[in-house]
């Protein structure tokens, strides 16, 4: 059986465009310039996570508790927004009630 695999920087993408979509309800051809740029910042706030080995190389939370994985949602979307927001990662993680 023949897997599909995505390089990091696909998945960047992909969380940039979730991310967008939050923030303005729609990604459409004049914001599709910004996903390079939030791409960028997303993997400036998520490579620390990985290499500790919190988060998979899918991006996804490695073995941890709801309160693990909120606190480290909590903890980029600081760094990506200067405050909590955790929908986006409820979205991309398939977790309900992070907050």
């Amino acid at each position: 059986m023949a897997s599909h695999l995505v390089s990091r920087r696909e998945l960047y993408d992909v969380y940039a465009a979730v991310l967008l979509l939050e923030k303005y309800g729609n990604v459409n051809d004049s914001k599709a310039g910004e996903v390079k740029e939030v791409t960028e910042e997303i993997t400036m706030a998520m490579q620390p996570y990985v290499e500790a080995g919190l988060l998979g190389e899918d991006l996804q939370p490695k073995g941890l508790s709801k309160p693990e994985t909120a606190y480290i949602a909590s903890c980029i979307s600081q760094k990506l927004w200067q405050k909590n927001r955790w929908k986006p990662f409820e979205k991309l993680w398939g977790i309900s009630s992070l907050a």
